[in-house]
C-alpha cells in the first residue's frame, strides 16, 4: 500500500531571515522531498491571502524585507547585490519585474511579484547593484526598467568581466557608442551617490607589452580609465556623493610581480603619492585634465578621502589570490 502524502505548510514564520519550507511529506520515515516551483504554484494552499508577510503593514513588511535581504549594521559598499547578464538574456527581458529577475540570485523574490517589487527597492537602496555585463547590456537594462527602481538605486558598481572582442582596434569608437550614452542616462535619469570603478595596475615584467601600445598602457586598461573618467565628471560635477575606486591586478603576473605596491600606497598620504608611477590613475588625471579647462590643474590625490587594502579575487573564483587598493574619492575631501 502506498504512504499517503499530505501538504505540510508553516503556520507561522518563525524566523524573518529565513525562507518557509514548503515541503511535500510523507507518513512514512522518508526523506523529505522539496516542491519544485511547478508543485508550489498548483498546491492548492498557494493563495497569497493567506501569507502572514503580506499581512503585516507596509513599513513592517519593509523592515522585514530589509532585514532579510540585507544587513542594517553593514555599509551598502560592503553589500552587493549581482547582476549577471549577457547580451543573449536580453532577449527574455521586457523591463517588467519578473523579467528583471532572471539576472538576480535571489530566492525570495521568486515567491510572488508583490514581494519581488517591494524587495527590490529594498535591494536598491540598501545594496550596492554590481553589472557585470557589458556597457550595452547594462544601457539596455537600465532603460526598460521601471522608473521607481530608477530612483531607488543609490550605489552602483561597474565591474565589466568580459571586454569587447575588438577592443584593440575599435577603442575609440566604443567609447562613444556605449560609454558615453551609458553615463548619459544615468546622469539624466538616475540619482545616485555612490559608484564604484576598477583600474588595473600592471606587473613588473609588462614593459615589453605596453611598448606596443601608443598609450603606454593595454586596451583594457586604457577602456577602464575611460570609464573612470566619466564616473570622475560626475563627481566633479555634484552627481556623485563618493566615487569608489578599485585599484587591482591587471593579471597574474601582477599578482606574482606587482608593478605598484598598494600595501605602500595605503601607508603614506596620498598628497604624497607620485601618479606618474601608477600608470592608470596618471592616464585618468590626464583624461580629466583634457575635458574642460576648469580642470587643467586637477590633482587626483586631493579628493582622496579614505584609502583601504582588501583581497581581490577574480570574479569567477572564490579564493583570494591578490590584493587591490580601494580608492574613495569625493568632494567634500577638497
Amino acid at each position: 500500500m502506498e504512504p499517503s502524502l499530505e501538504w505540510q505548510l508553516p503556520n507561522t514564520i518563525a524566523a524573518p531571515h529565513k525562507l518557509p519550507d514548503y515541503t511535500l511529506r510523507s507518513s512514512s520515515p522518508q526523506p523529505t522531498i522539496p516542491m519544485t516551483r511547478k508543485q508550489l504554484a498548483h498546491s492548492p494552499h498557494r493563495d497569497l491571502q493567506e501569507s502572514h508577510l503580506l499581512k503585516l503593514p507596509q513599513e513592517l513588511r519593509d523592515l522585514v524585507l530589509e532585514y532579510v535581504l540585507s544587513d542594517p549594521i553593514a555599509t551598502p559598499r560592503h553589500q552587493r547585490t549581482v547582476f549577471a547578464s549577457e547580451r543573449g538574456d536580453l532577449a527574455r527581458y521586457n523591463g517588467s519585474i519578473t523579467s528583471l529577475l532572471q539576472f538576480m540570485d535571489v530566492p525570495l523574490l521568486h515567491t510572488c511579484h508583490q514581494i519581488a517589487r517591494e524587495g527590490l527597492r529594498i535591494l536598491f537602496q540598501r545594496t550596492t547593484i554590481v553589472f557585470i555585463c557589458g556597457p550595452k547590456v547594462q544601457l539596455d537594462i537600465l532603460r526598460d526598467m521601471p522608473d521607481d527602481l530608477h530612483h531607488a538605486l543609490r550605489n552602483m558598481e561597474i565591474s565589466w568581466s568580459m571586454m569587447p572582442r575588438d577592443l584593440k582596434y575599435r577603442l575609440d569608437d566604443l567609447v562613444e557608442e556605449e560609454l558615453i550614452p551609458l553615463f548619459g542616462f544615468v546622469r539624466q535619469n538616475m540619482r545616485l551617490r555612490n559608484l564604484t570603478v576598477s583600474l588595473q595596475y600592471l606587473a613588473l615584467s609588462s614593459g615589453n607589452m605596453v611598448k606596443r601600445f601608443k598609450s603606454g598602457i593595454p586596451p583594457q586598461t586604457r577602456y577602464q580609465v575611460y570609464l573612470a573618467r566619466e564616473a570622475l565628471k560626475m563627481l566633479l560635477r555634484g552627481q556623485l556623493e563618493t566615487l569608489v575606486i578599485r585599484y587591482e591586478p591587471f593579471n597574474a603576473w601582477a599578482i606574482l610581480q606587482p608593478k605598484v605596491q598598494v600595501l605602500d600606497m595605503a601607508a603614506i598620504d596620498p598628497r604624497m603619492w607620485v601618479l606618474d608611477h601608477y600608470e592608470a590613475l596618471s592616464a585618468l588625471q590626464y583624461e580629466i585634465r583634457a575635458v574642460d579647462e576648469v580642470w587643467k590643474d586637477f590633482d587626483l590625490t586631493l579628493l582622496v578621502e579614505k584609502v583601504e587594502i582588501e583581497p581581490w579575487h577574480r570574479s569567477n573564483m572564490d579564493t583570494n589570490i591578490g590584493l587591490e587598493l580601494v580608492i574613495t574619492l569625493a568632494l567634500g575631501k577638497v
